[in-house]
């Protein structure tokens, strides 16, 4: 997990590292219009492999995190008395870093400035392949969650757990939407605001104290 996060760190400044060589790449003003547009094709092939390889070792070091959540988590989980608490943050901190990761390189990847990318067939499969790990590891996240309230019984934030994870489900769903059919962040902001302020409501007038304190 730890290589994940400092590969995470580093993945915008890589991206920046890229952007920029292709700004600064030598042009004159005398050359012909042939050899400016081959210079053109070589500085989008250079973009593009440079993402391709970006996006693809980060799917493969979430690819290493999910087995390692299907192995303790999902198979072979077994509670030694160990804190649940710290179980259950330590996989909600890494969620939110994932998410919040996936989501800025993709919409830079995506973004109005880049058009020519958005309809490479490889570098959008390797998008989607790492937003379906992203729901894995929101599911992985409940899974522990689940744990937790099994042995240490139901409580506000671990129910407002639950409520986060539906938010982060509804978010990759729209970030999918926006990869698939090119929609705009704003585009993409503005569908997500109905299901934010539904999502609120129900924590707010639903009786949580009075509902479980039932079961």
């Amino acid at each position: 997990m730890a290589s994940y996060l400092c590969a995470g760190c580093n993945t915008v400044g890589c991206f920046s590292f890229f952007r920029n060589q292709i700004k600064t790449w030598p042009s004159s003003t005398k050359k012909s219009d042939e050899q400016l547009f081959q210079n053109e094709e070589k500085q989008s092939g250079v973009y593009r492999i440079g993402l391709i390889i970006l996006v693809l070792f980060l799917n493969l070091l979430l690819l290493v995190v999910n087995w390692l959540d299907l192995k303790n988590v999902w198979l072979f989980f077994e509670w030694n008395g160990d804190f649940l608490k710290q179980f259950v943050h330590e996989g909600t901190y890494m969620l939110l870093f994932s998410v919040a990761l996936a989501a800025t390189v993709m919409l830079i990847i995506f973004s109005s400035s880049a058009r020519k990318i958005q309809n490479d067939k490889i570098l959008t499969i390797l998008c989607y392949f790492w937003i379906a790990q992203n729901i894995f590891l929101i599911f992985s996240v409940g899974m522990r969650n689940y744990w937790y309230m099994s042995y240490f019984a139901l409580a506000y934030k671990r129910i407002a757990v639950v409520f986060a994870l539906i938010l982060l489900l509804a978010g990759l769903a729209l970030l999918f939407l926006k990869i698939k059919n090119h929609k705009s962040f704003f585009l993409v902001d503005k569908a997500k605001q109905p299901r934010t302020f539904s999502d609120f409501r129900s924590c707010c007038f639903t009786q949580l104290g009075r509902n479980y304190s039932a079961l």
